[in-house]
């Protein structure tokens, strides 16, 4: 709901390297910045709707 088929993908792969999602979240580029903001809005919405 809240992220692109391109961020689903992305963050789908953390799974099978959970250290790449480190270093994308430790990054310094834009892109990987801005797909880190996106993912954790994904994570808050997420806890949202799991804790309801």
């Amino acid at each position: 709901m809240t992220l692109s088929n391109r961020d689903q993908r992305r963050a789908a792969s953390f799974f099978r390297d959970p250290d790449r999602a480190q270093v994308v979240r430790m990054s310094e580029s834009k892109s990987d910045n801005d797909f880190w903001a996106r993912y954790k809005k994904f994570a808050s919405t997420a806890e949202g709707y799991c804790s309801q």
